[in-house]
């Protein structure tokens, strides 16, 4: 069983209560620097979910949104491009973050996204609670826009 786990790498979830976004990372560095740097911006929460490079081979591209400070990620080499094209004075491409699949599958866990109407964000979770959660309780405020990509094993 240990073996299995040794693959496994965290992906780290921030806060960013101002805009009321989230903000994740798959490097301890970026994490370090986020908690050292910007305190009073980004509460860190912690671990959100794991991911195995070695099965999960799709790249995740993320954005930066220059207007509301969020981040926005998709697995979708078209969405990518999409944004890319359409948008390119509001969201500054910062390239690939980490490895996803986009097909789910024995032992992975889907990451939900959903669309913030009321500031243009957009919302991650893995947690099935906190999608319920979002579904149940913000549906003015949230799209639920389904899984997005899916990460483990």
């Amino acid at each position: 069983m240990a073996y299995l786990y040794a693959h496994l790498e965290p992906v780290y979830r921030f806060y960013k209560s101002g805009a009321g976004t989230h903000f994740y990372t798959p490097s301890a560095t970026e994490r370090d620097t986020v908690i050292a740097r910007w305190p009073s911006i980004y509460s860190y929460e912690g671990i959100s979910y794991w991911t195995n490079p070695e099965n999960n081979t799709q790249p995740l591209y993320r954005f930066y949104h220059n207007g509301n400070g969020s981040h926005f990620y998709t697995a979708s080499a078209a969405e990518r491009d999409n944004v890319k094209a359409r948008w390119p004075t509001i969201f500054t491409y910062e390239g690939e973050t980490y490895r996803v699949s986009t097909a789910p599958g024995a032992g992975k866990t889907t990451v939900y996204r959903f669309y913030n109407k009321t500031n243009g964000s957009h919302f991650y979770t893995a947690s099935e609670v906190e999608k319920d959660n979002v579904i149940g309780r913000y549906s003015a405020t949230y799209q639920f826009e389904g899984p997005a990509f899916w990460v483990g094993q």
